[in-house]
């Protein structure tokens, strides 16, 4: 009943365990069925094209900077670090000038790898690529409400910024939308 678009942010900085929590809840290894990691999130043929990447703004305990969620070991990778301005205009930027994507304290990045879905579906597994963006976005709205966080999807973007935001290039992998994610205000 909670999960809403949320687009005020000013609370405390987020924790890394939320953010942890938000990103497993999205697409973590939820245990291992048939001998392969079961994930949170359904995934047409359980191939898995959604990448996450992390757009730290404000997130106590980690450098702020661009990260890539390991699912596999739920870790955070290090991608970029960049002064916070500037990472903040970028990310801006790229959702299409939003201010939004600036002034959360972080965003999550949803990109695809296209060709772990159409080797086996062909161009009909382009719906299926959606579809799994479309799951794992809303696992993480669910976790960050049930967190008591905010969220907001964005799917109006710049093709090329939201791309470099992240270190990716199309077509091998290509950012689909992102997810801003943080605290309220506190007179919320």
């Amino acid at each position: 009943r909670s999960r809403h678009s949320g687009r005020s942010y000013g609370g405390a900085p987020l924790t890394l365990a939320e953010v942890g929590a938000a990103l497993w809840a999205a697409s973590g290894v939820r245990g291992v069925a048939d001998g392969l990691p079961a994930r949170t999130a359904p995934s047409a043929g359980g191939l898995y094209p959604i990448e996450s990447y992390l757009v730290a703004h404000r997130v106590d305990g980690l450098e702020t900077g661009v990260y890539h969620y390991a699912v596999l070991d739920h870790a955070l990778e290090q991608v970029e670090t960049a002064p916070a301005a500037d990472l903040r205009r970028r990310a801006a930027a790229a959702a299409l000038d939003q201010p939004i994507a600036g002034l959360c304290d972080a965003v999550v990045v949803w990109t695809a790898v296209l060709e772990r879905t159409l080797w086996k579906y062909g161009q009909r597994g382009h719906r299926y690529v959606y579809m799994d963006a479309g799951h794992v976005g809303e696992n993480l709205a669910l976790a960050a409400a049930a967190l008591g966080l905010e969220s907001c999807h964005i799917a109006a973007i710049y093709d090329d910024e939201a791309d470099a935001l992240v270190g990716v290039e199309a077509p091998e992998e290509t950012v689909l939308y992102l997810t801003t994610l943080g605290r309220a205000p506190a007179s919320r």
